[in-house]
């Protein structure tokens, strides 16, 4: 769980634009009270980073946004440590303990148009699978450089010269965009280039069972885990925000899609 610090978080929870409801944490909390939970801020994030992966410090200091930071650190919280992440904005509706079980390696929620959603994720510790993600980071830090199509300004003359000679308009928005710089795109395409079967993310992301890396991930369907519901899916959406008592077994709770990816 992430955001800048616990007053900063405080005060998202009293401005209705930031969409944020600590119920969503308390939850959580309240359904997994046999854990050990961290709240990850900047503070703890940077320390983090600095003591076990300092080589990344300056990619993770020079993104200009939260949202990157707070993409980014994922991958080695989860390599490094192992365990459960899930956004502020992740609702619990029972213990996923058993939704665990099975013997996977790892395990991800898939999503839509992004692919793969990076706001919930579990995993051993020490999987390499992590460090094909951080690959990808140090590929398209570059692309963080900048915070939109239209003031594109990069230091990375590679990256520059792509920009201006090989991208659609459509591509150069999304790379201008922390889904593809480091959020789900990034998780997505990481599974991509190295799972076994082939995983080949559509318009509606595909579940189902991978090897990455020597580990065996599990990708949960939309319908399932998480995400019962496509974020549009308003009639969908109201039926698990009001805690209906016929919901599927394999339904552990629901993302709110509260965070901001500007």
């Amino acid at each position: 769980m992430w955001t800048t610090g616990v007053h900063d978080y405080k005060y998202r929870l009293r401005d209705p634009k930031f969409g944020i409801k600590d119920s969503a944490r308390q939850a959580c909390a309240k359904h997994h009270q046999h854990w050990e939970i961290f709240f990850w801020d900047l503070h703890a994030m940077t320390a983090f980073v600095t003591e076990f992966y300092p080589w990344f410090l300056p990619i993770f200091l020079g993104y200009g946004k939260e949202i990157n930071q707070a993409d980014a650190v994922r991958p080695f919280i989860l390599q490094k440590l192992g365990g459960v992440y899930l956004d502020l904005d992740t609702q619990c509706i029972k213990p996923m303990d058993i939704s665990l079980q099975g013997g996977y390696d790892a395990i991800f929620q898939a999503s839509m148009h992004e692919g793969l959603n990076n706001g919930m994720m579990a995993s051993k510790p020490g999987l390499a699978l992590w460090m094909d993600m951080v690959d990808l980071l140090k590929e398209r830090a570059p692309w963080a450089e900048i915070s939109s199509a239209a003031e594109a300004d990069f230091e990375d003359a590679d990256a520059e010269e792509e920009w201006e000679s090989e991208l659609t308009e459509e591509e150069r928005q999304l790379r201008a965009s922390p889904i593809w710089q480091t959020g789900p795109r990034v998780l997505t395409e990481a599974l991509r280039r190295n799972a076994e079967p082939p995983f080949e993310p559509s318009t509606i992301t595909p579940g189902g069972k991978f090897q990455w890396r020597g580990a065996t991930v599990l990708v949960q369907e939309l319908g399932s885990w998480f995400m019962p519901c496509w974020w549009q899916d308003k009639e969908c959406r109201r039926k698990y925000e009001g805690h209906s008592s016929d919901l599927p077994d394999n339904v552990f709770g629901y993302h709110w899609f509260a965070s901001t990816w500007g």
